[in-house]
């Protein structure tokens, strides 16, 4: 189902792109677009309906860092027409990262910075939680801005392949 609109850092992350139809593209090739570049980028199990598109992340997954889809664990998109747009709202998830990243990040940073001599309690944790809130964060940042680009570059290929 898809999220309602509330993000829950850094679990979570909503939004709609609204994509401009007048060039004759629709939603059907816009999902399509999506769905093709979902399983060329290694998304797993997507299911597609009439108006959605649902994928998901094995936990293990070998991907490089600059694939767009390696912090998130499932999503969904609904793709509607609207006169002259197309609409995607979209839903992703980061459960896998937050989880795997935290106990990572704890076992090789944490304890260590908690062992450290020359920094008291505090001050050690202080910095695990600035360090964790940056690997984190900057993971769901990246991704609030790349998802809506890549939502666009595939409503650009549905209407440049029309197109030809």
């Amino acid at each position: 189902m898809l999220g309602k609109g509330i993000d829950i850092f850094p679990i979570t992350l909503n939004g709609e792109v609204s994509i401009d139809a007048t060039g004759g593209v629709n939603a059907k090739e816009v999902r399509n677009a999506l769905r093709l570049a979902l399983q060329v980028l290694g998304g797993r199990r997507i299911e597609a309906d009439c108006d959605a598109l649902r994928f998901r992340s094995t936990v293990l997954r070998i991907m490089s860092s600059t694939n767009m889809l390696a912090p998130i664990s499932y999503g969904e998109m609904h793709i509607t027409g609207a006169p002259g747009r197309v609409i995607v709202r979209y839903h992703v998830n980061f459960w896998q990262m937050l989880t795997v990243g935290t106990l990572l990040f704890g076992l090789v940073l944490g304890l260590p910075l908690l062992h450290a001599p020359n920094l008291s309690t505090l001050q050690a944790s202080i910095i695990a939680v600035v360090l964790w809130l940056l690997l984190m964060g900057g993971n769901w940042i990246f991704t609030a801005v790349r998802f809506p680009r890549f939502i666009r570059a595939c409503a650009d290929a549905a209407s440049n392949e029309r197109r030809e």
